[in-house]
């Protein structure tokens, strides 16, 4: 399932579905540990 965005007038949403990428736990993702999992996304924020 691809990613959704959303554009808002005071916000963007992007939503991805699915788990947390193999190897990563959920308190590495709350301290800022990034695994990409999806290129598309990962190039979007780039671009930003």
């Amino acid at each position: 399932m691809p990613p959704k965005f959303e554009i808002f007038s005071d916000r963007i949403e992007i939503t991805s579905a699915g788990t947390l990428p193999e190897g990563l736990s959920v308190a590495e993702s709350f301290d800022g540990v990034s695994i990409p999992r999806n290129r598309e996304l990962m190039r979007v924020y780039r671009d930003l």
